[in-house]
């Protein structure tokens, strides 16, 4: 069908009204608009998108034609800007659907993971503390000799030196580290194992804490990637774009003051707890991690 005929036939139907014939109207119409997609210069459209937008819009035919007035613009005009704002809105949904499913994607593998570093290394890498305790049970592990011939004194400052980098490495502890850590400190294993279960209870706040604010990191960064992903198929004069760069503008602030907050965060058991619940001084607790760490956490002896 030519667009002559098409525009005559809608339009002395438009006067008309007759409900008959609209079920053929739309038919004509699908056909020509299917046919015709080019004239309508439509971005980023390909014979996937031109399918799966006629499917989507075909639908929308009757309305489109129950709402033409021949008074106001001339057939032509209507239908052009018609197939125009339909496409707007059909890519827009498009791809923020897509955005979403990329974006949850890359979240499912960021997830995973973060979940096998926190199976092979533990839950918190950037403690120092806990990571050079941890590499110095490893060494033990692999079975590096230990200096003899210690001292009473040596032999006490060394177990209290261990007993604390212990417990502030408790998040990381493993079932294979208690007895090597038993052996050093001459505690048994199951006086070490309540003593670091009471200090994970106690400082269960503080990771929920930590772990609060990571979630929240991941939900703004994701977020952010999503409305960044969007805009790059907008027009940068559209409502939707300006809409999207006020809420990257939103995601960026508050991610930045997330990130802040996680910084701030003490991951670690502190010394005043680990002072009440072992029983040594407070001073005695801060001047032998101080020690510990001045020397790199190496051995005290």
């Amino acid at each position: 069908m030519t667009f002559e005929s098409l525009s005559e036939s809608v339009t002395r139907w438009a006067a008309e009204k007759e409900e008959t014939l609209l079920e053929g109207l739309v038919s004509d119409t699908a056909e020509y608009l299917y046919g015709n997609m080019e004239r309508y210069r439509l971005d980023w459209i390909d014979e996937d998108r031109k399918g799966d937008f006629f499917l989507w819009l075909y639908p929308k035919f009757s309305r489109i034609l129950v709402k033409f007035d021949p008074g106001r613009a001339s057939f032509g005009t209507y239908l052009y800007w018609n197939v125009r704002m339909a496409w707007k809105s059909f890519i827009r949904s498009r791809f923020s659907e897509e955005a979403r499913r990329k974006v949850i994607e890359q979240e499912e593998r960021d997830t995973f993971l973060a979940m096998e570093a926190e199976n092979r290394y533990g839950v918190h890498l950037d403690d120092e503390t806990s990571n050079r305790f941890c590499r110095g049970m490893s060494r033990r592990d692999q079975g590096e000799s230990v200096k003899p011939a210690l001292t009473e004194k040596r032999r006490e400052i060394r177990a209290r030196t261990v007993l604390l980098l212990a417990c502030k490495a408790c998040s990381l502890l493993e079932d294979g580290h208690f007895a090597l850590i038993a052996q050093e400190t001459g505690l048994s294993q199951g006086h070490l194992r309540e003593l670091v279960d009471r200090i994970r209870s106690e400082s269960a706040e503080r990771e929920e804490t930590v772990k609060r604010t990571g979630e929240r990191i991941n939900t703004l960064y994701h977020r952010l990637r999503r409305c960044r992903y969007e805009m790059r198929y907008l027009d940068s004069d559209s409502s939707r774009y300006r809409e999207l760069q006020r809420e990257c503008s939103t995601c960026e602030k508050r991610l930045q003051t997330a990130r802040a907050a996680a910084r701030r965060h003490i991951r670690s058991p502190s010394n005043r707890l680990l002072s009440r619940i072992l029983g040594i001084p407070r001073g005695t607790v801060d001047s032998t991690l101080a020690s510990s760490r001045m020397t790199g956490y190496s051995d005290p002896s």
